[in-house]
């Protein structure tokens, strides 16, 4: 199997963002910048490996299925952190304002998929998988998920 090595995608994506994984003041009005979060194709059937570093939520959706002898792996390199941030939801305007939801890692219809070794933190949902009407009667299968951390997950609320 081929694997995907993320480190030079990465490097390539922080000289392109320039204040990736730090914070760096601004001329104009010398607050501290976000961090970047980098963004990362999943490639089906594939070892897709995160380095170290701040990674944007990860949408999984069926046509980045593996297959059961070929599953797509989501993992962290060999003593590496990598961390997922999710976004914050924010109110709706409505009579009762919901906080829309936001993921770290979100499996929609997708089978045959191995989490391992990542840490998400934020948003409102950790690490979701579901089916929807258009999988029909096909149940998700062989989705793996192993020694992830969540953390800083507030979930969704109503204001009152």
């Amino acid at each position: 199997m081929k694997k995907l090595i993320l480190a030079a995608v990465a490097a390539a994506m922080c000289f392109a963002f320039a204040a990736c994984g730090s914070e760096e003041a601004t001329e104009d009005n010398g607050a501290a910048e976000e961090e970047q979060a980098m963004e990362i194709q999943i490639l089906a059937g594939e070892n897709n490996i995160y380095d170290d570093g701040t990674y944007a939520p990860i949408e999984i959706d069926a046509s980045m299925s593996g297959t059961e002898g070929n599953p797509t792996v989501i993992k962290a390199a060999d003593g590496a952190a990598p961390v997922i941030k999710a976004a914050p939801g924010k109110f709706q305007s409505g009579e009762k304002d919901e906080l829309p939801p936001s993921y770290g890692i979100h499996i929609v219809d997708a089978h045959d998929i191995i989490i391992e070794g990542l840490t998400v933190e934020g948003g409102t949902h950790g690490i979701i998988y579901e089916s929807t009407t258009e999988q029909g009667d096909e149940p998700l299968k062989n989705i793996t998920i192993k020694d992830c951390k969540v953390s800083g997950v507030v979930g969704r609320r109503f204001r009152t």
